[in-house]
C-alpha cells in the first residue's frame, strides 16, 4: 500500500513514491483527475517502480487537465506547447529533488494525460524512451518531426470508446511511426474507461 503524500514543486501538485527496480513511472491522469488517480494503475503495471504523478495545472470548470480540449476535440497549439514545456521543467526539477537521474523514465498517461505524452514525444523527444498511452490521440498537427528511433510506444484504445476520435488515434500512430518509433496499437473491447485487459497488456508489454 503506497503512502499518498501530496507535494509541491514549481507550479505542480504531485505525488511521489520511491521504488526499487531502477524505473520511474511518469503517471498522467485524465480529465478531472489528481495526483493520486493513476497510483493503482502504476502499481499494477510495475509494483517495484518509482512513481512520479503530477496533477494537471490547467483548471476547466473545476476539473484538472494538462491542457484544454475545446469544441470539436480541438486543442490550442500554443497552450499545448506551453504546458508541455512546463511539464518538462517539472520533470527536470523532480529528477533533482528525488535523485532520479539514474532511473529510466517511462511515461504512462490516460486520456488527456496520454495526449500530453504525445506532445512530450513530439516536442521533447529525449525525455522518455518508453511510453504507454491509454485512450490517446493526436492533440494537434505537430510541425515537429523528431527522431524517435529507439523509442518504444504502446497505444491502447477501446473499440467501444465513443469519446475518442478513431481517425485521430490512427493519425497519432502514423505520426509516431513516421518519426521512427516502434509503435504498437492495440484495440481492446473496452470503452473509454480502463479495463483489466488494458492493464494486462500494458504489464506484459513493459515486462523485461
Amino acid at each position: 500500500m503506497l503512502l499518498l503524500a501530496t507535494m509541491k514543486l514549481l507550479d505542480y501538485t504531485y505525488g511521489f513514491h520511491a521504488g526499487t527496480d531502477g524505473q520511474t513511472l511518469l503517471l498522467l491522469h485524465g480529465v478531472g483527475g489528481d495526483e493520486n488517480d493513476m497510483t493503482q494503475v502504476g502499481q499494477l503495471i510495475d509494483p517495484d517502480a518509482s512513481q512520479l504523478r503530477p496533477k494537471g495545472k490547467v483548471m476547466v470548470d473545476g476539473h484538472a487537465r494538462y491542457f484544454t480540449r475545446h469544441a470539436g476535440a480541438s486543442f490550442d497549439p500554443l497552450e499545448v506547447e506551453r504546458e508541455t514545456a512546463d511539464l518538462v521543467g517539472f520533470i527536470d526539477a523532480a529528477r533533482t529533488e528525488h535523485s532520479l537521474f539514474d532511473s529510466q523514465l517511462i511515461a504512462i498517461g490516460y486520456s488527456n494525460g496520454a495526449n500530453m505524452i504525445a506532445s512530450l514525444l513530439a516536442k521533447h523527444p529525449t525525455v522518455v524512451k518508453k511510453a504507454i498511452l491509454f485512450r490517446g490521440m493526436l492533440p494537434v498537427a505537430f510541425l515537429e518531426h523528431p527522431d524517435l528511433t529507439g523509442v518504444d510506444i504502446l497505444l491502447l484504445n477501446g473499440e467501444a470508446d465513443h469519446i475518442m476520435d478513431k481517425v485521430r488515434v490512427a493519425q497519432l500512430h502514423d505520426y509516431l511511426a513516421d518519426c521512427g518509433a516502434d509503435v504498437r496499437l492495440h484495440w481492446t473491447k473496452a470503452g473509454h474507461q480502463l479495463a483489466s485487459e488494458d492493464i494486462a497488456i500494458a504489464s506484459q508489454w513493459l515486462a523485461p
